[in-house]
């Protein structure tokens, strides 16, 4: 009997010893755990404009004084006007720039225009969407080194990064043609639109 009682002592210690040892086991095994840090996301914009329309001068300029010099209306659109005899060139650069944070791609382009002549209007069509011409009228878009626009469906896209600046030269000339009859016996005015859409480059 004393046996017994003796092992139930027993007993009853290592059970309250696992007991406790569970206990603390648990207790390790709930100890909550945290990880505290700061981030921040810089501010992120898309800007991609026009900027600092400039004058060439070349030795077939038209006076300055039949010219209205290039004038930003918006971000991405620009006029001008330029009143020209045979012979006759206007040329300007302007900056394209990428001043938002995202690198950029030019998408599509298209070189539009309209003639008019006394009272009447024609749509003028541009082949490749960037030049214009006929026997007597010469009009031009591309970058400053002589390369032409390429957009999306072409082979290698032109591309802006984010801070850097492409430069347009933008030519329009009135060229003396081997054949006078085919010169214009009343004025013409041209209008041209040259749209240029850019897209993220990922």
């Amino acid at each position: 009997m004393k046996r017994k009682r003796e092992f139930q002592n027993v007993a009853i210690v290592v059970l309250g010893l696992a007991i406790i040892i569970m206990s603390i086991g648990y207790a390790a095994y709930s100890t909550p755990m945290s990880i505290t840090g700061n981030t921040t996301i810089q501010r992120a914009s898309w800007d991609v404009k026009f900027n600092n329309p400039t004058t060439i001068t070349t030795a077939t300029s038209v006076s300055n004084t039949l010219v209205t010099g290039p004038t930003i209306t918006n971000a991405t659109a620009l006029t001008f006007g330029v009143t020209l005899k045979v012979g006759e060139t206007y040329d300007f650069t302007v900056d394209v720039v990428n001043a938002g944070t995202f690198n950029a791609k030019l998408d599509t382009y298209s070189l539009t225009g309209t003639k008019k002549k006394g009272s009447t209007t024609t749509s003028l069509t541009s082949s490749d969407g960037q030049t214009y011409s006929n026997d007597y009228l010469e009009y031009s878009v591309q970058w400053s080194d002589d390369s032409p626009l390429k957009g999306t469906a072409d082979t290698n896209a032109d591309t802006i990064n984010a801070g850097d600046t492409k430069q347009l030269k933008v030519h329009v000339g009135f060229i003396e043609p081997s054949d006078a009859s085919v010169l214009p016996s009343d004025n013409e005015d041209y209008t041209f639109t040259l749209n240029m859409s850019f897209i993220q480059n990922s």
